[in-house]
Order: C-alpha cells, then sequence, then structure tokens
C-alpha cells in the first residue's frame, strides 16, 4: 500500500479531507499529488499525522495489518496504554460483538 493510499483510506474512514488534515497541520495541499505518485513525507510530516489521527506512524505508513496475528499485535499495543475503565469497556464492546455474531 502507498503512502497516499494509506493516508486516503485513514481520511475517509474518519470523513475528513486529506486537504483538511494538510491544512490543519499547516501543511501544503500540493503534498498529495506528489504522494498520488509515489512520493513519501518526511518523518516529521508522519508524526504529526500520527498524533492527529491518534494513531501509530506505522499505520500512517503502511495502513492497518491485514492478517489476524499482526492484527492482533497492533490492537495490544493500545492495550498498553489503557486504564481499567477503558478494559472494563473494551470487554462489554467484545461481548457485544460476539453475542451479535451468535444471533
Amino acid at each position: 500500500m502507498s503512502f497516499y493510499d494509506s493516508f486516503k483510506y485513514i481520511c475517509d474512514k474518519r470523513d475528513i479531507s486529506m486537504t483538511k488534515v494538510l491544512n490543519d497541520l499547516g501543511l501544503s495541499s500540493g503534498s498529495i499529488s506528489s504522494w498520488r505518485n509515489g512520493g513519501w513525507p518526511n518523518s516529521s510530516v508522519v508524526i504529526s499525522m500520527a498524533k492527529y489521527f491518534n494513531i501509530s506512524t506505522d499505520e500512517i505508513l503502511f495502513g492497518a495489518p491485514k492478517n489476524k496475528d499482526d492484527r492482533i499485535k497492533y490492537v495490544c499495543n493500545y492495550l498498553n496504554t489503557m486504564d481499567d475503565s477503558d478494559f472494563d469497556l473494551l470487554i462489554s464492546i467484545a461481548k457485544e460483538i460476539v453475542n451479535h455474531k451468535n444471533n
């Protein structure tokens, strides 16, 4: 997945335009065409975007992992930042998903 595809996917998933993200970060919207043509942003842009979206730099660069093992590792990285109330909410959501699949 190219950087452009990853960035577009993240923006689409959050219903925000790529141009708005760049404007919010004080970056030129001209970067979009460079990335569409295979270019890559510098590290400071990647870090700014990761902070903006509250996701890892890996997700900005490469997109969300596709296979199950990598997805589990990806989710586990977020678990380290969670407190007890976050875990309670996560368990509740997981139970709802399982119940929905079983009905």
